[in-house]
């Protein structure tokens, strides 16, 4: 061969290598086309051939064989299993930084329940979050406990409750850690499951030592934690509804209008009295048939251990939300002129 032929020949080698470092520059540097955050999952095994071949197919790179080169000439690069989400523009560098040090994103999501929620309005949170918005939440808690998954219904507390109730009243305020694409079920079950954890021996005891069954503890707990606010306030207005259910005598709770209504007002009129539902303790005396809400745990103690006074009356202040306790009817009709105007 000619020096002529070798040095066309060298010429030739050397474009194509130079071509092919561009090319595979070129295809490092290539960002993805995509205009939105591209959500992809990298499943624990799957081999790189076809994680790759899923990169592409998604436009997230341009070249696997540009990938792979990558990829063997940094060893060090492990990727990572679990859920992404790719920025739009991403190069291939940065998204092999990223899959090999596992910034993948949490599948986990923060739920807070206040106390003192409804069932209605626990699906009402989940609404405005986004989640399970189609009342499959609300429905679950309807269902009376002997129709419930056996995944539910085998709670230990559960056996203490009539087979003909709810939820309301069990499924525990509190925020939970659950997954994105959780069930009606799964937050169900983590509720119980808190509740049946924060009932400790004590507690248990207490209970069984205070003469009331633990289902009707747990809706004047309910009662409790809707019509006053401090520890102080819950015991006092236990000791209040307590004494006037051993006298016969309707609780008359606000509470549990605010459950038939829907709403909470400062103050019910004389119609709202008057309203035909077993839930009215201003027309039935005794216990509501269930919880109106979902009590924490302060609730729950002040239902246990009431605090014995003189007082028979209380109402809350609109402006503040104190609680003004009266000993006499005139003393409470007194209490409502100045404050519920």
């Amino acid at each position: 061969m000619s020096k002529k032929n070798i040095f066309i020949l060298l010429g030739l080698v050397a474009s194509l290598v130079l071509a092919a470092v561009i090319w595979y520059q070129i295809s490092l540097g290539f960002r993805s086309r995509n205009t939105k955050v591209e959500a992809f999952s990298i499943v624990a095994g799957q081999n790189t051939a076809t994680i790759l071949n899923n990169l592409e197919e998604k436009n997230i790179i341009s070249s696997v064989l540009a990938a792979k080169i990558y990829l063997y000439r940094h060893k060090g690069i492990k990727i990572q299993a679990g859920e992404y989400n790719i920025e739009p523009n991403t190069s291939t560098r940065q998204l092999f930084a990223d899959l090999g040090l596992g910034k993948t994103v949490s599948r986990e999501i923060s739920l807070l329940f206040r106390e003192g929620l409804s069932l209605k309005e626990m699906q009402a949170e989940l609404n405005k979050n986004g989640y399970l918005t189609n009342g499959e939440f609300f429905r679950l808690g309807q269902t009376k406990i002997k129709d419930l998954p056996v995944r539910l219904k085998i709670s230990p507390f559960l056996k203490e409750v009539s087979a003909t109730a709810t939820l309301e009243g069990f499924l525990f305020p509190d925020t939970y850690r659950v997954y994105k694409d959780f069930s009606a079920e799964d937050l169900a079950a983590k509720m119980l499951d808190n509740f049946d954890h924060k009932l400790t021996p004590q507690i248990r005891q207490d209970i069984r030592s205070s003469g009331h069954s633990f289902e009707d503890i747990v809706i004047m707990a309910s009662i409790l934690q809707k019509e006053v606010r401090t520890e102080k306030e819950m015991k006092l207005a236990s000791g209040v509804f307590w004494n006037r259910l051993r006298a016969g005598q309707a609780l008359q709770s606000c509470a549990t209008l605010a459950y038939i209504l829907g709403e909470n007002k400062a103050q019910y009129s004389y119609a709202d009295t008057q309203i035909d539902s077993p839930y009215n303790t201003y027309q039935h005396p005794g216990l509501p048939p269930g919880p109106v809400s979902n009590p924490g745990l302060m609730a729950l103690n002040a239902a246990i251990h009431p605090e014995n006074s003189d007082y028979n009356y209380f109402l809350s202040r609109p402006d503040t939300g104190e609680t003004i306790f009266s000993r006499t009817l005139e003393e409470h009709n007194a209490a409502k002129a100045k404050y519920l105007k």
